[in-house]
């Protein structure tokens, strides 16, 4: 993925939002939770969105908040999943006529 300007954060829905709608505290979900997430997935700049949550959330050691239409545990293991098919495909041996077999 190429770099992608700030620029597409203003057009997001959050941008004018109280922040504490898409960062609550440890086991406060609730209605402003419900209320950020389908913001989120009704966003026009939310797949850009979530790949930066990604990228940033990647190596990091964990995610927070609601971002990019899906919650921080959904995002965790989305990262999980997405490590484990890059490791995958980095372990999958050549197939014998590519390898020169």
């Amino acid at each position: 993925m190429t770099d992608t300007p700030i620029d597409w954060r203003l057009d997001a829905l959050c941008a004018d939002s109280n922040p504490d709608l898409w960062f609550p505290e440890p086991g406060q979900w609730g209605k402003p939770q419900q209320f950020a997430l389908d913001q989120c997935k009704a966003c026009p700049v939310r797949e850009i969105c979530l790949e930066n949550l990604i990228q940033q959330e990647t190596g990091e050691g964990g995610s927070h908040g609601t971002g990019g239409g899906l919650t921080a545990k959904e995002r965790a293991e989305m990262i999980r999943v997405r490590s484990r098919e890059a490791e995958s495909e980095d372990s999958t041996p050549l197939h014998p006529d590519v390898a020169g077999g």
